[in-house]
């Protein structure tokens, strides 16, 4: 709590990004695990999304909460974090570091949850998400995850898009 007082006494409003930012812990391994991703320049929502596959996302206004201290993880109780989720959340990650074409830009928070509903619609088969994601180039993602002028991509618009690309996968 000290930490974050002396932190945040700089005389400016802080938003999200700068309590993600300052690396107050959440007293949490887990979440403290997921803003260090944030390091390798993975966009928060994003990471908020894929570390939570198989139990309920992590909202900002809760990290915040955490890092301020005046919650903890027991306060959520719908969002049961542990080992498992966070190997997950790696495996993800590293799939999408090491992916020719999945930029960070790319990897949004939209993207995060369209992917979390694809993983869950799929009787969370990690192994069916790793193939979409590998899947992933330039034509595909140019055919599918590209919203009609004037229209931007949500969560379900994504997951349709994993569909598809699983669907070309089995052709």
């Amino acid at each position: 709590m000290l930490q974050y007082i002396a932190l945040r006494n700089n005389g400016k409003p802080w938003k999200n990004d700068d309590f993600y930012n300052s690396k107050i812990p959440t007293n949490d391994e887990h979440t403290d695990h997921i803003l260090s991703k944030r390091e390798e320049k993975f966009i928060t929502a994003f990471l908020m999304n894929v570390y939570t596959f198989g139990t309920s996302s992590l909202t900002p206004k809760q990290m915040k909460a955490l890092q301020q201290g005046y919650k903890t993880m027991d306060d959520f109780k719908r969002i049961q974090l542990s080992k498992a989720t966070e190997t997950i959340g790696d495996a993800i990650c590293q799939i999408c570091k090491e992916h020719p074409f999945l930029t960070t830009d790319k990897l949004n928070g939209r993207l995060g949850a369209g992917l979390k509903a694809f993983y869950k619609n799929h009787d969370s088969d990690l192994s069916k998400v790793e193939q979409v994601l590998n899947a992933i180039n330039k034509t595909n993602w140019e055919k599918y995850f590209i919203a009609a002028k004037g229209h931007s991509m949500e969560a379900k618009a994504y997951e349709e898009a994993f569909n598809s690309v699983l669907a070309d996968l089995k052709q």
